[in-house]
């Protein structure tokens, strides 16, 4: 048999993704070119979320149909952990194929999790200036809201972990005032 021949019958065959982070780039690669191939409408909705989510701006144009077409393909695909990822979807994103590739990226992309990990740091290391508490927690809720952008789930953080941070952030000469925080049952964010 021929390389392109091979190529040829390998190409009809879905690729499989069993979680393994090491082979994401390679079975993106071989995704993509599926559906390239098989079902250009569910790839020109892949290529569209994919340049949306990276900041591109592109117009989405699918229908239903398409949309869960691709969740289909991708649920085919992905076994193991990767298939788990799409299994925790919320109820309502069910049957939709964006979302399920857009938990597949926030998962396996490399850029994603270093960002996770780098906004999770600042949020982490956030002083409250006590001269200007304002833009303390202006700062804390944008990163909040940035860092549920990234995260896997694309759950905001709760209130008691934002309440969390913030006592945390409290300089150490007003320590007695965290532990008096801390007991307040009616303590909001």
């Amino acid at each position: 048999m021929s390389l392109n021949a091979a190529r040829s019958q390998d190409a009809s065959k879905m690729p499989v993704f069993d979680g393994d982070e090491k082979k994401w780039t390679s079975w993106k690669r071989l995704f993509r070119s599926y559906l390239r191939r098989n079902s250009r409408k569910e790839f020109d909705l892949l290529d569209a979320v994919t340049k949306a989510r990276n900041g591109t701006m592109v117009e989405i144009k699918t229908n239903e149909d398409v949309v869960i077409a691709l969740f289909d393909s991708l649920v085919l695909s992905c076994h193991g952990q990767a298939g788990a990822v799409i299994s925790t979807l919320p109820q309502e994103d069910e049957e939709n194929g964006q979302k399920a590739w857009l938990a597949l990226l926030s998962k396996y992309e490399v850029h994603t999790r270093t960002r996770f990990v780098t906004i999770h740091h600042q949020l982490l290391n956030a002083t409250l200036d006590m001269t200007n508490p304002d833009e303390y927690f202006h700062k804390i809720d944008f990163l909040r809201k940035q860092l549920s952008e990234v995260s896997t789930d694309r759950r905001l953080m709760s209130d008691e972990e934002m309440i969390s941070f913030a006592l945390y952030a409290l300089p150490s000469e007003v320590a007695y005032l965290r532990s008096i925080l801390e007991a307040d049952p009616n303590l909001t964010y």
